[in-house]
């Protein structure tokens, strides 16, 4: 596994202080209004969705997980407004 959570010493000790900056809580903390607008465009899409005849919506879990990440991490990373939840065939979308 090439991730935090699966890596052993010494791999694991050169990634977490790779990491670790990034998530200081000053950081988190200039971050936390983005991924709240970010969660309010995801419920704003779940709302919009159609009801169906058993008066439940049926949503995608992994598409609304994609979207959201994809909207965070260009949001946070690269410092773009993806509103994928809304421009779904946007280019950054496709890759």
């Amino acid at each position: 596994m090439k991730n935090l959570f699966g890596l052993k010493n010494p791999a694991w000790k050169f990634l977490r202080a790779k990491i670790t900056p990034t998530l200081t809580r000053g950081k988190l903390k200039q971050m936390f209004p983005l991924m709240t607008e970010i969660g309010n465009n995801m419920m704003d899409y779940v709302k919009d969705q159609k009801i169906s005849s058993t008066g439940t919506r049926i949503i995608d879990a992994q598409e609304l997980n994609y979207k959201y990440t994809t909207d965070l991490i260009a949001s946070v990373a690269l410092g773009t407004q993806m509103d994928s939840f809304n421009y779904p065939n946007a280019e950054f979308s496709k890759c």
